[in-house]
């Protein structure tokens, strides 16, 4: 076989979301209540926090920008937050889904989010503000990913797949975000 047994992590609770961010060899895992980082190479803990909300965390991933300090964390309380998980501090938290958030891809200054509430959403990273809802999908969205350069991709339980253009750099920011389903395509 190519493929060896590395390592194996025990948890108390069924493991819900998984993010493993290579370049620094972390690995975390989303359970009922709780967030857990460890180190890859021999599963130490690195930290064990606790969202103050109830919910089944359903969404992890590392920040591109600065991953040896940095996870968004998401689930069924309708938010995602940013932890600096070396502190234990939330930093931040993004508002504005009405269901469970099921998905989550960090870029340099957004965040891109999916939802049970049939919309998947653009915030700025850095402030927490929602840019715009994404609307195209007639049931859950579970699943969403960032196409380079310009693009996303969400797809959902109905049975579609809808790719979104950014805003190219010569064009009017707000006038694209008016109209989310400019240079849309839907894939059945």
């Amino acid at each position: 076989s190519r493929y060896s047994h590395q390592l194996t992590i025990h948890l108390p609770q069924r493991l819900w979301a998984v993010a493993v961010h290579p370049k620094c060899a972390r690995v975390a895992g989303g359970t009922d209540k709780t967030l857990h980082v460890w180190r890859a190479v021999d599963g130490k803990k690195i930290c064990k926090l606790y969202p103050p909300k109830e919910g089944t965390i359903l969404t992890l991933e590392f920040d591109p920008v600065e991953p040896d300090a940095l996870i968004f964390a998401g689930g069924c309380d309708k938010e995602i937050r940013l932890w600096n998980y070396i502190s234990g501090q939330c930093i931040r938290t993004f508002t504005g889904h009405r269901d469970y958030v099921f998905g989550c891809v960090p870029l340099s200054n957004l965040l891109i989010t999916c939802s049970r509430d049939h919309t998947a959403r653009i915030y700025d990273k850095h402030t927490g503000e929602s840019l715009q809802e994404l609307k195209g999908h007639d049931m859950d969205v579970k699943c969403v990913i960032h196409l380079e350069p310009d693009k996303i991709a969400t797809g959902g339980y109905d049975k579609r797949i809808n790719v979104w253009s950014f805003p190219k750099p010569d064009e009017d920011a707000e006038a694209v975000l008016q109209d989310p389903t400019t240079d849309a395509c839907t894939i059945q």
